[in-house]
């Protein structure tokens, strides 16, 4: 069953693969251990954050977006997020990313 790699690229996923390469140049697992790590890391952190209820809504004008296999990209600027059910606001006066992926295929791949 394969699983989204994207969050590979956030900060719990580069530090992984930080720890991972480290390792691997000393010796300590090699390539086929590290892979099997990583495909344990997708799995865990996508079973895990299907079940955060919590949701944000965000407004700000659209840089640019596209959507890759049902995988979303999104770039806003001058973004303002609101956090649900705490109500909690912020204005983020830069660029942000989000990636989204497809709640539909998201199930199917389980």
């Amino acid at each position: 069953m394969a699983y989204f790699q994207h969050y590979r690229h956030s900060m719990v996923g580069t530090e992984l693969n930080e720890t991972l390469t480290e390792m691997m140049e000393k010796g300590l697992i090699d390539d086929e251990l590290a892979e099997m790590i990583w495909l344990q890391f997708d799995k865990a952190i996508s079973t895990s954050l299907s079940k955060v209820t919590n949701r944000a809504t965000m407004k700000g004008p659209l840089d640019h977006y596209r959507n890759c296999e049902g995988l979303w990209t999104f770039l806003l600027r001058n973004a303002r997020i609101r956090f649900e059910p705490s109500r909690y606001e912020v204005q983020v006066d830069e660029k942000i990313k989000v990636v989204a992926c497809d709640a539909k295929l998201s199930a199917i791949q389980r």
